[in-house]
């Protein structure tokens, strides 16, 4: 039986055949740990903002060493889902996942693909009329109200880099309230990378002459889908949203070729 470097894979002869046979890796007893703790914090058996169980009692629990505990802890720290002081008698305790730390590595592998931000905003393409569409069929009188309590804000700002804050926010909302979570997620992931980019773009249309009238035809184009939203129109929704993120593209010239990395650095 011959080894591959890695060590994962063999092979041995059986009569005129070679046969390849994939070794399992037995998880170490931290990860094992880890697996349930995490489970544990997803789901709401160890509450958010409470205390994680000591040390002790999870060396009791598990039947493991303390270094694996440790072990253990320091990825649930490294992963945002617990918070430790040091010389606290009360141990860690738990913290809501955070869409930030995804958010961080999605950003890190576009950056190893050397993804442009063209590329990001046809992701938006894909996802921000869908979700419209969804928004539009359970029309949440919360959801409304929070979208236009923000559209009140757009309203009320003046520069253009505020302006454009407050419309990426807008954008966000539509998917954070359409009722899918894993759009939501995805979407969240985007957040940062895609504010960085209006706010670049922003700043450099600053002092345009089309500025305003491209602010006014931006803000009726959200008034607009609150009102076939509230109305239940999907289609109308979805495709009202998706001609004005198509029109929109033409103000991001600035950055559609800029890699996530030059932007983000």
């Amino acid at each position: 039986m011959m080894a591959d470097p890695d060590g994962r894979r063999a092979t041995a002869m059986e009569g005129e055949h070679v046969v390849t046979r994939t070794a399992i890796r037995v998880p170490k007893m931290a990860e094992l740990v880890l697996a349930e703790l995490r489970r544990e914090i997803a789901s709401g058996v160890l509450a958010v903002d409470g205390n994680l169980p000591t040390e002790a009692e999870l060396v009791t629990r598990f039947e493991v060493s303390r270094p694996t505990i440790r072990e253990a802890m320091r990825v649930l720290e490294m992963e945002g889902l617990i918070s430790t002081k040091r010389g606290a008698r009360n141990g860690a305790r738990v913290q809501r996942p955070d869409p930030r730390i995804a958010a961080r590595h999605t950003g890190l592998l576009l950056r190893s693909k050397a993804t442009t931000l063209g590329d990001v905003y046809v992701a938006r393409i894909a996802i921000e009329p869908y979700a419209a569409r969804l928004l539009a069929g359970q029309r949440s009188p919360e959801a409304l109200a929070h979208l236009r309590g923000l559209l009140e804000a757009e309203a009320a700002t003046g520069d253009a880099v505020a302006w454009g804050r407050s419309a990426m926010v807008f954008h966000q909302a539509i998917v954070q309230e359409c009722g899918n979570h894993t759009l939501a997620v995805l979407g969240g992931q985007l957040a940062d990378i895609v504010a960085g980019q209006s706010a670049v773009e922003m700043a450099s249309h600053s002092g345009r002459d089309d500025q305003r009238t491209a602010y006014a035809r931006v803000d009726r184009a959200h008034v607009r889908l609150l009102d076939l939203v509230e109305a239940g129109d999907a289609d109308g929704a979805e495709a009202l949203w998706r001609r004005h993120l198509e029109a929109a593209r033409e103000w991001y010239t600035t950055t559609e070729y800029v890699t996530v990395d030059e932007l983000l650095a």
